[in-house]
């Protein structure tokens, strides 16, 4: 396979190099998957088996899409492998993990379930029933966000301290002790494990016993983490616990597309940890951008930098074309600024521009009121996607 011909050369680069430990920064639109997808069939075609071969990457999606593309790429070379890498999520990769290891816990089945948000709210009212303080909408939300919070970086009931109680909190450490002792038993009493539970018990198990850890650790040579930038302390640590010493690791991400601080991810994995785990890190940077104009980037590149603490890159558009000038306006409000869209929207119509050419992002549902409202008002038609038109809810209905 010459994949210098078919990637740029620094997606060549990242996809042939022969580090152990590779960190691949990919700025948006730079190929990421598709460099990923490469490094693996390179892999495979130069001796190394796919069942010794693990693909972490962020969702079931993502994880299917890549399986698909190293599967093209072997048919093409015609490489016929029997076996398969294992391309998966970091929750699928524990949970065929404990399928077969969870029975070395006292009191838990290798047949559980996964607890989805029903499970989970329904035990967490049956708990907060019982609760002297009963079960108002804030104490149940600030109570729980905290066991989600201590869960998602390992911290087991018994390692909870009076540190980690909140100033002000509006619960005490006795009653976060009760809540967060009952929902796991629940759980156990059903046989349900929720998503942390796969991490936590994960990583116990391979800390704790020394005869997994070693059986583990022999099955995978290769451990490749997409999505690295929003990995957490805990996925980090999963990770580095299935490797020996001559384990090959290779994560790709982009430190400035951090965006799941709020459930543990930590930019510095990235950015700093890396380096100071693994001093032979060899990094390649992918900065050439196939979804932009450079008059886009330059603009991006220049909001970015005022990020001080951060890997240094500037995309730089691969299609070479300057394109139209970023234009902004800044409103008072809302509904000044949906009045703005909706003339600059048929501005752009007497310019010969297609409805359906144009498209209006915003952060939130409840956002699309004041746009809808103009849009209406100009006789613009418009389609809303991910969501429901806000004349169309059904309590707006009601009200109306």
């Amino acid at each position: 396979m010459n994949i210098e011909q078919e990637l740029n050369h620094k997606q060549y680069l990242a996809a042939s190099s022969q580090a152990k430990h590779l960190r691949i920064v990919a700025g948006a639109g730079t190929g990421k998957t598709r460099t990923l997808t490469y490094r693996l069939a390179y892999q495979i075609l130069c001796g190394i088996n796919p069942k010794k071969m693990v693909a972490i990457t962020f969702t079931n999606k993502a994880a299917k899409e890549m399986l698909t593309r190293v599967e093209a790429l072997l048919e093409r070379e015609q490489v016929t492998k029997s076996s398969k890498p294992l391309i998966c999520t970091f929750h699928a990769f524990c949970y065929r993990f404990l399928r077969q290891e969870i029975t070395a816990i006292s009191g838990f089945d290798k047949n559980f379930q996964i607890a989805d948000e029903e499970n989970t709210a329904e035990i967490y009212k049956s708990i907060f029933k019982k609760m002297p303080k009963g079960d108002s909408k804030d104490y149940c939300k600030f109570v729980t966000s905290k066991i989600s919070s201590l869960k998602t970086e390992g911290i087991f009931r018994m390692d909870v301290t009076r540190s980690d109680i909140p100033m002000g909190a509006l619960y005490t450490l006795d009653e976060l002790l009760f809540v967060y002792q009952e929902y796991q038993r629940q759980l156990r009493i059903q046989n349900l494990l929720d998503f942390d539970d796969l991490l936590m018990l994960t990583v116990y198990l391979m800390k704790s016993n020394e005869e997994i850890r070693e059986h583990w650790r022999q099955k995978y040579d290769v451990f490749l983490v997409d999505e690295f930038q929003d990995t957490n302390s805990l996925q980090y640590e999963m990770v580095k616990l299935f490797m020996k010493k001559d384990t090959s690791l290779t994560v790709v991400g982009d430190p400035d597309q951090t965006i799941y601080t709020w459930r543990g991810a930590k930019n510095e994995i990235i950015k700093d940890r890396l380096q100071e785990d693994f001093s032979d890190l060899e990094t390649v940077v992918l900065d050439e951008n196939y979804r932009s104009t450079q008059n886009i980037l330059d603009v991006a590149n220049a909001l970015i930098q005022h990020n001080k603490n951060r890997l240094k890159k500037d995309l730089i558009a691969k299609s070479d074309e300057s394109g139209a000038p970023v234009e902004y306006f800044r409103e008072t409000d809302n509904n000044q600024e949906a009045y703005q869209v909706a003339r600059r929207i048929q501005t752009l119509i007497k310019n010969g521009v297609d409805y359906n050419q144009i498209a209006v992002i915003y952060r939130s549902n409840y956002l699309s009121r004041a746009l809808e409202s103009q849009l209406t008002k100009f006789k613009i038609p418009y389609e809303v996607y991910g969501g429901m038109k806000f004349y169309e809810r059904a309590e707006i209905k009601d009200a109306i």
